[in-house]
């Protein structure tokens, strides 16, 4: 039997049907709520797909909610609004510095109360600050924030605080001339 290839008509393409609702307009693209909110999750949490799929209302394994994130976040229309998204929410060079020593000054007890339960609520609003919040299965809530010296190296790093290499000059501001001399002892520490 032989393989006939089918060729579609030019034209109209096929539109996939909508299941939450009509399509909605955000920042000049058209697309659903729940690719909205899959989008906008995604920004704000860290980048996590499977998150991202299960918070819009995917549902299905860990791996599953992968491959669905993934797929969603090919799509067209998801990527002109995650762009044009991702635009809105550039951080100037100030806001950085602000994070950095956000970061480099956190306090893992701001983010719980008296019990040492997590406010869940102060830890959205501070999100940049953890680096993993996991429930076990007993039920209790582990939480842990970006390294505080990591970003205090960053944050030094940018204010000129720390230098990468060091530039010697002589007496007069010339570079002083080095002779390599093979067979001599090295200094011990």
């Amino acid at each position: 039997m032989q393989h006939v290839p089918v060729f579609r008509k030019p034209g109209k393409k096929k539109k996939m049907p909508v299941r939450n609702g009509s399509e909605i307009e955000c920042l000049g693209v058209k697309l659903n709520p729940k690719h909205k909110l899959f989008v906008d999750t995604w920004l704000t949490n860290n980048w996590n797909g499977t998150e991202a799929a299960r918070t819009a209302g995917y549902t299905g394994t860990q791996a599953s909610l992968g491959v669905t994130a993934s797929r969603l976040l090919g799509d067209a229309k998801i990527k002109a609004y995650r762009d044009a998204k991702i635009k809105t929410l550039h951080l100037e060079a100030d806001q950085i510095l602000q994070r950095w020593a956000e970061m480099a000054t956190g306090d893992l007890t701001k983010l719980l109360d008296r019990k040492g339960q997590p406010k869940l609520k102060e830890a959205r609003k501070k999100g940049w600050l953890i680096k993993k919040l996991k429930q076990s299965a007993d039920g209790s809530i582990e939480i842990e924030l970006y390294d505080a010296q990591r970003a205090l190296d960053s944050l030094a790093k940018n204010l000129g605080l720390l230098k990468d290499s060091v530039q010697l000059t002589g007496a007069n501001g010339e570079i002083p001339q080095f002779q390599i001399i093979e067979g001599a002892p090295v200094p011990k520490k």
